[in-house]
């Protein structure tokens, strides 16, 4: 189901979000939606996990202020802020931590 302001998958294109390791990972930051705030990342990811709507909040995407949730976002890596936008949490596909001096 497509609502208003929705950013369906198919119709984002590659350039649209940050890569990582020459374009394999795509990442997006978003936070909830509907004047939602949690309080911990346990309930921000339990919400993502029941198929919630979050808003994209990242202003290097033309879909920035559109919603999105688990459904629509299945190859990207999702970085939620909460409370009060003051933390941050991975909703998604954490990205691994590489060590320092290595290339791809």
């Amino acid at each position: 189901m497509n609502l208003p302001g929705r950013a369906p998958a198919s119709e984002w294109a590659p350039g649209f979000f940050n890569f990582w390791k020459g374009g394999k990972m795509k990442m997006l930051n978003v936070e909830p939606a509907y004047g939602r705030d949690y309080k911990s990342a346990k309930v921000a990811k339990a919400d993502w996990d029941a198929n919630k709507d979050f808003r994209i909040n990242d202003m290097s995407s033309p879909h920035d202020g559109r919603y999105i949730n688990k459904a629509d976002a299945k190859d990207l890596s999702i970085l939620c802020r909460y409370e009060a936008q003051r933390k941050v949490t991975w909703l998604q596909n954490e990205p691994k931590a590489r060590k320092a001096g290595a290339h791809d």
